[in-house]
């Protein structure tokens, strides 16, 4: 075993594992099996990260936007500004611009304009709104887009809130 003492900071192995202290407190681990614990000793995952009030994890690109990945009760998308993209609820909820989503798929758009799409190519599905006019459009067909929740296009399926 040994152990670096200066400003009480130290790499400690025993029996293969290595732990990275700092105060006494350790704050890595390596095990002999490859799996990698941070905040904790005993890793059951590849690289398992624990830390009480929820553990972060932090993808930068110096000069641009950075995202994180947090765990606590519930799982987070967020960026710098703290601004909430994703979260899944540990009933199995996910919310897209919700922290809580009321139900299996909750999006919400604060702005003016939202839509939810789901398909490919040649067919689509989109559901839209428009809160200033109140409008709430259906589509079908190859040619769905998002178009402010007004109908600009010929569509197979398309139900407006005035019946057109």
């Amino acid at each position: 075993m040994a152990i670096l003492t200066t400003t009480q900071a130290g790499l400690d192995f025993i029996g293969g594992t290595a732990y990275i202290q700092t105060g006494g407190t350790t704050i890595m681990s390596l095990q002999t099996d490859g799996k990698v614990g941070i905040g904790s000793t005993t890793p059951s995952a590849t690289l398992d990260i624990m830390k009480d009030g929820g553990a972060i994890i932090r993808l930068h690109d110096p000069g641009n936007n950075s995202w994180k990945l947090k765990a606590d009760t519930d799982f987070h998308i967020y960026d710098d500004s703290g601004s909430d993209y994703l979260t899944i609820k540990n009933s199995g909820n996910v919310g897209i611009g919700s922290t809580a989503p009321k139900t299996s798929l909750d999006i919400v758009k604060d702005a003016d304009i939202w839509h939810f799409m789901v398909g490919g190519a040649t067919k689509k599905l989109l559901i839209g709104g428009q809160a200033a006019s109140g409008d709430v459009v259906l589509q079908a067909g190859a040619a769905s887009t998002v178009n402010n929740a007004a109908v600009t296009t010929a569509y197979n399926l398309c139900l407006q809130r005035d019946g057109g």
